[in-house]
């Protein structure tokens, strides 16, 4: 049987190949760097009955974590999310959380199989809607771009680690 020789083929074909795929991998880079930005300052909003005024960064990262799965009146903690291509969650996952939204998910899913109290989620697809289900659940928490609460009333905006969105220092800007 005669062998062929294939070399040619090789150091034409591979450096194409390895060139695609660096090029389609900075492409994906680029595209998630641009989502993962938010358009702005972040707030933190609850029911405007909570009684939750501020909460530290670590505090809120209890919350966001499902370490913390009531409030102080006893009201079981829903976490209001965008999904996973929002700025917002990713933003505020990356700053609070240390983590990817993926990454997360894990974290929620291992909660689970071990047999822990994974924290209620309600995943909504615009700020303006996770804002209406915080203002209608209680024990609600959401993050939202602070330029779209003008739009909604009932909500108390959370001071965090001591300040409010716009002010100097505010840890989701």
């Amino acid at each position: 049987m005669r062998s062929f020789n294939t070399s040619w083929l090789q150091e034409l074909v591979w450096p194409r190949m390895a060139a695609t795929l660096v090029l389609g991998l900075l492409s994906v880079a680029a595209l998630t760097g641009r989502s993962e930005a938010s358009g702005g300052t972040l707030a933190v909003i609850v029911h405007e009955n909570s009684p939750v005024t501020s909460l530290t960064v670590a505090e809120f990262r209890k919350v966001l974590l499902g370490e913390t799965s009531e409030w102080p009146d006893g009201k079981r903690v829903v976490l209001v999310e965008r999904d996973q291509t929002s700025g917002a969650l990713r933003t505020t996952l990356r700053l609070i959380c240390k983590m990817t939204p993926l990454e997360y998910k894990r974290h929620l899913l291992a909660i689970e199989f071990q047999g822990g109290r994974v924290p209620l989620e309600k995943i909504l697809n615009s700020d303006e809607a996770a804002a209406k289900f915080v203002r209608s659940v209680p024990g609600a928490i959401g993050v939202v771009e602070n330029s779209s609460l003008a739009a909604v009333q009932h909500v108390k905006v959370v001071r965090l680690g001591g300040k409010l969105p716009g002010e100097p220092g505010y840890f989701l800007q």
